[in-house]
């Protein structure tokens, strides 16, 4: 289920790469941010690439704007699908027709500094999957607005890091890097992403590959400019942004990772795993609570609070970065200046 399909990997051809990267995209309903995306891959220093856009049967003229790039530029290969079938099965279809010795993944409405590709190259030797910063983007204020992450871990991203539900100093998580992947690790090992997944797909695809022993290392720098859903400038919500919040199969297909895998894996990695379920568990029962809220629904609000202790810890979490952003700007004091100790409830 996590592995390429039978079919697929009979299509896929050992052969010599001939590109130093293939660069894919998945691409549907994003006519008017295309050209930004493509235009940052062309521009990349590494000269020897191929970027492959799979258009999800977009119903705009998404086809037609990447069409003319290609016509232009040798190096864009155009697949059009039929059916629109979501971002993974796009992804895959790139991944089966890549022929770079790397793969890395560029979403339509993002872009990359010019030198993205040579620095995470730079770093690779050894490796397998290489992450850089990300620097976010906010679409409406057409800006840039400063790293996503305060710092990555400089011996490379380990599975506990991926798994925890924020990284240190901010409300994202590492789920959301982009890495440059080895093409024949990710072959060698049948992996690819989960065609069912429409959100998720990436932290499930990195989890899948750091456990089949995936080497990583980092580069601190934000390389992949990532457009933010929510601006953080201008407050409003990217017109890119095609994520749908509610249930999603994530927490299910981590669940049968960490029963596949964690008789192998230390303590501390399966509560790291654990950690992650509840985290998206609470966010699932949070998404309830305040639609409860949104209809004054206050004994259904009280009854979750009660039963969930999932959207407890969520609750402490969002409770406790808050403080610690007030006591940041000075409005209140520190919690050890306070006299008194908080607990955490269970």
């Amino acid at each position: 289920m996590l592995r390429l399909e039978d079919k697929a990997a009979q299509e896929t051809k050992v052969e010599l790469p001939l590109f130093e990267v293939s660069v894919i995209v998945a691409a549907y309903d994003v006519s008017a941010y295309i050209d930004r995306a493509l235009r940052s891959a062309a521009a990349q220093t590494v000269p020897n690439i191929e970027i492959i856009v799979v258009d999800d049967a977009s119903l705009d003229d998404t086809a037609e704007r990447v069409a003319r790039y290609a016509a232009a530029d040798l190096r864009i290969r155009l697949i059009r699908q039929e059916r629109n079938g979501g971002p993974a099965r796009a992804r895959n279809i790139a991944l089966r027709a890549a022929r770079g010795r790397w793969i890395a993944v560029l979403d339509a409405d993002d872009a990359w500094a010019p030198a993205r590709l040579r620095r995470l190259l730079d770093a690779s030797t050894g490796c397998d999957l290489v992450f850089d910063n990300l620097m976010g983007f906010d679409l409406h204020a057409g800006r840039c607005t400063g790293p996503l992450f305060p710092h990555l871990p400089s011996a490379g991203l380990a599975l506990d890091d991926l798994l925890a539900p924020e990284a240190p100093g901010t409300s994202y998580d590492f789920g959301y890097l982009q890495p440059l992947m080895r093409t024949e690790f990710l072959r060698n090992h049948r992996i690819a992403y989960v065609p069912e997944l429409r959100a998720g797909e990436d932290l499930v695809l990195g989890v899948t590959a750091l456990l089949a022993g995936a080497r990583t290392a980092t580069v601190p720098e934000p390389h992949y400019i990532y457009t933010t859903r929510v601006g953080a400038e201008s407050g409003r919500v990217s017109m890119a942004s095609k994520t749908v919040p509610g249930a999603s199969p994530v927490h299910r297909i981590l669940s049968e990772l960490l029963a596949e895998h964690g008789d192998a894996l230390c303590a501390r990695t399966r509560a790291a795993f654990q950690d992650r379920l509840d985290h998206i568990a609470a966010n699932s029962v949070a998404a309830r609570f305040q639609h409860a809220r949104r209809r004054r629904h206050y004994a259904d609000m009280a009854r979750m609070l009660a039963t969930e202790p999932a959207l407890r810890r969520h609750a402490w979490r969002r409770l406790r970065r808050g403080y610690a952003a007030l006591v940041g700007s000075r409005r209140l004091p520190a919690l050890r200046h306070a006299g008194r100790s908080v607990e955490k409830p269970s």
